[in-house]
């Protein structure tokens, strides 16, 4: 009885979130792509002399850079 209680009270939870997911407008996707990105980017960069490179490179690569144009 006590392990049916646990089951539906995670199952309660988990449909609130996926409710919640339904209702919201707003969504990470976004985020979760740009760092994936940026993960094949560390992969790929692997030998690079300093992070400096590696920062410059996911700067130049993001089209909402915050760069301002010379300073790279």
């Amino acid at each position: 009885k006590g392990c049916d209680n646990l089951h539906l009270a995670r199952t309660l939870k988990t449909y609130r979130k996926i409710l919640n997911s339904i209702d919201s407008p707003f969504s990470n996707g976004v985020v979760e792509g740009f760092h994936q990105k940026i993960k094949l980017m560390k992969r790929i960069s692997y030998g690079y002399k300093s992070f400096q490179n590696l920062r410059r490179r996911i700067l130049i690569c993001n089209p909402n850079s915050i760069l301002k144009e010379g300073e790279i």
